[in-house]
C-alpha cells in the first residue's frame, strides 16, 4: 500500500514486513497494524520471508512536491532497515514526464541537468545516496519492447540483485556476534604512522584560483564541538596546544553566539592558511534559525553578527552583507554531531540538519560530517584511538546518522577533539588532519568547477 500524507500503509507494518512477520494476501489497514495472534503474522520465518533489499519508489515529475509526512514516514522506514542492515536504493519513474528532453529520447536520461536534480533532492530529502538512486521508464502504453527502456530497467534490476546478494551471503549468514564490539579489520584504512605526509600536504595546500581563501562552515547541535574541532585544527597545524574559538562546558546552552571568521596563524602573525573556518549557533529548538544559516551559505552574513533564536537576519541591517565576493561565500558545508548523544538529537534538529542540506545541494556545496567525542561513545576507542575504525558501536552510529541525513557514509568522518589534554597526541592528529585533507579537497573541487560555472546564479 502507498504512502500518503494521512491515511495510506502504517509504518509499524512496514517494519514487520522487513522482518518477514507479514504473510501474502495480508490487507493493509491504515487504521491500525498488523499484530501477533492475526491469521497474517508470520509467526515461524525463515530467510526467504525476510527483505533483503528495500526499493523506495518514487515519481521524477513530483520529487519536489513530496509532502512532509511522506518524507517523514519513509526516513522511518529507512532507519528501520538500516537497523537490520537491509541495503535501500531508489527507482526515479515517471522521468519522461518530468524532462522534456528525455521524453523526445530516453537516451539523454545521463544527460539531463533536470533530473540530475531531482535525483540530488531525492538524495537529500531522504537519505540515499546519489550511486544508489536509478532512473528508470516503466513500461505503460507500450505494446512493443523498446531497447532503451529495457536498458534501464535491467541495469536499475541489476544493481538491486547485487545488493541483495551480498546482504544475504555477507550480512545475513555472518551476523556479528552481539559479544562483539572490535573487528578484527578495520573497516577503513588510515595510516597511523604516516601524520607527517597528511601535516605536509595541508601546509602546502594553496587555492588553484590566485586569491581565493576557501570557507568551511561548521553547523550541528549544540555542545557538539563545532568549536572545539577548530582548536584542534590549530593545535594541530601550530605543533603545540592553543585555542582560537572559545569553549566553556559549564554552559547548559549554547556558547557560540556571533558568526564568527578564524584563521590561522601560518609562519608569522601576518601569514596565514588559505582557508577559514565559520562557527554559528548551535541547532536547537530555541537555537540559530534556518534562514540565518542560508544567508551565511550565500556569503551574505558579516562577521560579528549576532545570532536571534527569535528574527533572522534581513537586508538593510548593518550585518547584511549587500556585496558578495567569492571569498565571502561558503565552500564546505560540515555538520558536527556527538557520538555518544547521536542516536538522541532531536527530530526539531534533525529537520534543520536536512532543511540547511536541501539549501546547500541546491548551490551544489559539497557536504561532509564529523563525529566528536567518539572516545566517550565507545570504551573501546577511549581504550585506543586506533580502534576507532574497528569499534561496531561507532560504525553503526555513523551509519544510522547517514540514513537519517543523508550524507554518505564516505563523507562522514570520526574525530577526537583535544580537550583536557595539555600535550599534541599523534593519533589525535592523524584523524583530525586526514579530515581536514578530505574537507580542503572538497572545497578545492567547488572552487574550481562548479562555484565558477554558477558564479553568475550564485546569489
Amino acid at each position: 500500500m502507498g504512502i500518503t500524507q494521512n491515511k495510506g500503509i502504517v509504518v509499524d507494518d512496514v517494519k514487520l514486513a522487513l522482518m518477514g512477520r507479514v504473510k501474502d494476501d495480508y490487507v493493509f489497514n491504515p487504521e491500525h497494524k498488523l499484530s501477533e495472534g492475526d491469521q497474517y503474522y508470520n509467526t515461524t520465518v525463515n530467510p526467504n520471508d525476510k527483505v533483503h533489499v528495500l526499493v523506495c519508489v518514487i515519481p521524477a515529475d513530483t520529487v519536489s512536491q513530496m509532502r512532509e509526512e511522506v518524507t517523514k514516514k519513509t526516513l522511518e522506514i529507512r532507519r528501520a532497515a538500516s537497523d537490520l542492515g537491509i541495503p535501500q536504493v531508489a527507482i526515479i519513474t515517471k522521468i519522461d514526464k518530468a524532462c522534456p528532453e528525455i521524453k523526445k529520447d530516453l537516451k539523454n536520461v545521463y544527460k539531463s541537468v533536470y533530473l540530475k536534480e531531482m535525483m540530488e533532492q531525492l538524495s537529500v530529502n531522504v537519505g540515499i545516496p546519489i550511486n544508489c538512486i536509478f532512473p528508470v521508464r516503466n513500461y505503460f502504453e507500450e505494446i512493443d519492447f523498446n531497447d532503451d527502456v529495457d536498458s534501464l530497467t535491467l541495469r536499475a534490476l541489476r544493481h538491486i540483485i547485487d545488493f541483495g546478494e551480498d546482504f544475504m551471503n555477507h550480512k545475513m549468514n555472518f551476523p556479528e556476534p552481539v559479544s562483539q564490539s572490535v573487528l578484527d579489520k578495520p573497516w577503513r584504512d588510515i595510516n597511523w604512522r604516516d601524520k607527517q605526509s597528511a601535516l605536509q600536504y595541508v601546509k602546502d595546500y594553496k587555492p588553484h584560483n590566485e586569491g581565493r581563501q576557501l570557507r568551511i562552515l561548521l553547523h550541528g547541535p549544540v555542545g557538539a564541538g563545532k568549536s572545539s574541532f577548530i582548536n584542534s585544527v590549530k593545535s594541530v597545524l601550530q605543533g603545540r596546544m592553543s585555542t582560537l574559538a572559545l569553549v566553556d562546558k559549564t554552559m547548559h546552552g549554547c556558547f557560540t553566539k556571533k558568526y564568527t571568521t578564524y584563521k590561522i596563524e601560518k609562519g608569522n602573525p601576518s601569514t596565514f592558511y588559505p582557508f577559514v573556518f565559520n562557527d554559528i549557533m548551535g541547532l536547537s529548538k530555541n537555537g540559530v534559525l534556518v534562514e540565518d544559516v542560508k544567508l551565511a551559505l550565500k556569503g551574505r552574513v558579516r562577521d560579528n553578527y549576532t545570532f536571534n533564536a527569535d528574527q533572522t537576519l534581513s537586508e538593510g541591517d548593518q550585518y547584511y552583507n549587500t556585496t558578495v565576493n567569492p571569498n565571502d561565500k561558503v565552500h564546505v558545508l560540515v555538520c558536527v554531531i556527538p557520538a555518544d548523544t547521536a542516536s538522541q538529537i532531536e527530530d526539531e534538529v534533525i529537520r534543520k540538519v536536512q532543511e540547511i542540506r536541501r539549501a546547500a545541494s541546491e548551490l551544489e556545496i559539497p557536504q561532509v560530517a564529523i563525529i566528536t567525542k567518539i572516545d566517550q561513545a565507545c570504551p573501546e576507542i577511549q581504550e585506543d584511538l586506533k580502534n576507532v575504525y574497528k569499534s561496531v558501536k561507532l560504525k553503526k552510529k555513523m551509519e544510522q546518522f547517514s540514513a537519517e541525513v543523508g550524507i554518505p557514509m564516505n563523507c562522514i568522518f570520526p574525530v577526537k577533539n583535544y580537550s583536557d589534554e595539555i600535550d599534541l597526541n599523534d593519533d589525535v592528529e592523524s584523524l583530525v588532519l586526514s579530515t581536514l585533507k578530505h574537507i580542503i579537497n572538497y572545497g578545492e573541487e567547488f572552487m574550481n568547477h562548479k562555484m565558477s560555472q554558477s558564479e553568475g546564479s550564485y546569489e
